[in-house]
C-alpha cells in the first residue's frame, strides 16, 4: 500500500511541477524533479519509521522535521 501511493505519486508531482513552469506537460528536468521529491519524501518517512520511539511527545515533530529536512537537501540539488 505504501509502495502504491509512492508509485502514484510522482505523475502528480510532475504535472504540478510542469504547470507552475508553465509547461504543456512535464519534460525530463521536471519528471527528474519529481522523482526527487518523492524519493525525499519516502526516505524521510521511511528514515523516521525505523529510527524514531513511536511512544515519544515529540513523534510527529520529528516526522514533520525530518520531511522538511529531505526536502531542503532536495531543493539544494535543484539550485545548485
Amino acid at each position: 500500500m505504501w509502495l502504491e501511493a509512492d508509485r502514484q505519486a510522482e505523475p502528480v508531482f510532475a504535472e504540478a511541477l510542469a504547470r507552475r513552469s508553465g509547461l504543456a506537460a512535464p519534460d525530463l528536468a521536471v519528471v527528474v524533479q519529481a522523482a526527487m521529491i518523492n524519493a525525499a519524501l519516502r526516505a524521510a518517512v521511511e528514515h523516521h519509521a525505523f529510527h524514531a520511539d513511536p511512544a515519544a511527545d515529540d513523534a510527529a515533530d520529528g516526522a514533520e522535521a525530518g520531511v522538511s529536512e529531505a526536502l531542503l537537501l532536495a531543493a539544494r540539488v535543484f539550485s545548485g
